[in-house]
């Protein structure tokens, strides 16, 4: 162990002894300098005190409050307009704070701008001693997510919400507390086929530019196998990304329906998707040209072809004429391709009913039982909608064919791989 690293340790092990000691996130209540008002809510940050380009995450001394209230909802309250008791708690905590992080970069608070999401990732690959982006054996380029907080899921306004399982998006505020990689692309074919075997056997070389094209038809354990094996081969931990983290990184700041904005005419400038597909066609004759050719699959049944052989024949062909190579389109802030749409990518965890929680999440990984597994993202065939930054999909992790094949064909991943340093 270099003496670095036995240092950095050091440190982390000190700020987690000290922040047991801590005022943040404990609920009081807070009243004002005259009596006549009190309110019960937890102390988020001091705020006012650096005029620095991080402000206002985790300030340390300033002349503001900000406080979470039990519904969620900041507010921001002039220190000299709380009681003597509650600026001195307020002042004690932030010197406390002072001692606790000192050196750490501040999380990431969802809103922030691409310049920010920038800094923010510079910053804590400064602090961890690592690239903000970094390539592993497979030639795989993977970027820095630093820490932080967002609100996940969408407002019951948002346009292309729905009713129904397939839109639980109830929305609530998750803590992201760890810095991770994940992949700047879905995982390509001429990856995948270094460590597994391609599914349905449409390789690469098969595809038009199918060395720059992502695999798709993997169930969930074909993406686990992948990232188990990935592991052991480079000896750190590759995995794939909870729902909270592929989301908080798919939104990259924003609060938006996409990481571009709410404007539908700017998706084709990032995502893949059903109008970038088919401009000229209605959904109604895309439907009749799918018809067709489930008829040529069942008269070349007829002729006495094996069903997997025809599904990889049609799939094949799907694939030449509609997948696209991985980042042809503009990058989220954080530096991510093809978050919305191109290809439906695994997550961790196990889908389950969301709960409109009171409470901040921290490092949310899902239910501890069900059957299905999360898919998100879209495809490259998906309604604006469905490659929304909230829109969640789900599967049974071991099957590849559904509704003649079509929707697993579709699923691809890509890769999270863990920091060891975390503070």
């Amino acid at each position: 162990m270099t003496g670095r690293t036995h240092k950095r340790l050091f440190a982390i092990g000190i700020t987690i002894a000290l922040l047991a000691g801590t005022s943040w996130g404990v609920e009081r209540t807070w009243t004002d300098v005259a009596g006549k008002f009190s309110v019960t809510a937890e102390l988020v940050k001091v705020t006012g005190g650096y005029p620095t380009p991080f402000v206002p995450q985790w300030e340390i001394l300033g002349d503001k409050v900000v406080l979470r209230l039990q519904d969620g909802k900041m507010s921001t309250v002039p220190l000299a307009k709380l009681s003597k008791e509650d600026q001195q708690f307020a002042r004690e905590s932030a010197e406390r704070a002072m001692v606790v992080k000192i050196g750490t970069p501040p999380p990431a608070v969802v809103p922030f701008d691409s310049d920010q999401a920038k800094a923010h990732q510079e910053a804590w690959a400064n602090y961890l001693g690592v690239p903000v982006q970094i390539t592993n054996s497979l030639g795989m380029k993977l970027n820095l997510i630093p820490p932080g907080e967002f609100t996940m899921g969408s407002p019951k306004s948002e346009l292309g919400r729905e009713n129904g399982r397939w839109d639980d998006e109830t929305q609530h505020l998750v803590r992201i507390s760890k810095p991770f990689y994940l992949s700047a692309c879905e995982v390509q074919a001429v990856h995948y086929e270094k460590i597994n075997e391609n599914p349905f056997g449409v390789t690469a070389q098969a595809l038009n530019k199918g060395d720059t094209k992502p695999v798709l038809g993997v169930d969930w354990n074909d993406a686990v196998a992948f990232c188990d094996k990935l592991s052991k081969r480079e000896g750190v931990e590759y995995r794939l990304p909870t729902e909270a983290e592929w989301e908080y990184a798919c939104r990259a700041g924003t609060t938006t329906a996409y990481s571009c904005g709410d404007d539908v005419s700017q998706l084709g400038e990032y995502a893949w998707y059903y109008e970038t597909e088919f401009p000229e066609v209605t959904k109604g004759e895309a439907v009749k040209h799918y018809r067709y050719e489930a008829q040529r699959i069942k008269a070349r049944e007829r002729r006495g072809k094996k069903q997997q052989e025809l599904r990889k024949l049609r799939l094949a062909e799907m694939l030449k004429l509609t997948l696209h190579p991985v980042g042809e389109l503009k990058p989220n802030p954080w530096g991510l391709y093809d978050m919305h749409g191109n290809a439906f990518e695994w997550c961790q965890d196990i889908y389950g009913a969301r709960l409109a929680w009171a409470e901040i999440r921290v490092d949310p990984t899902g239910p501890a039982s069900g059957s299905e597994r999360v898919l998100r993202g879209g495809a490259f065939d998906s309604q604006p909608k469905y490659v929304r930054a909230a829109h969640r999909g789900y599967h049974l992790p071991d099957l590849r064919y559904h509704n003649g094949g079509s929707r697993l064909a579709r699923s691809g991943f890509r890769l999270a791989r863990t920091i060891p340093l975390s503070p």
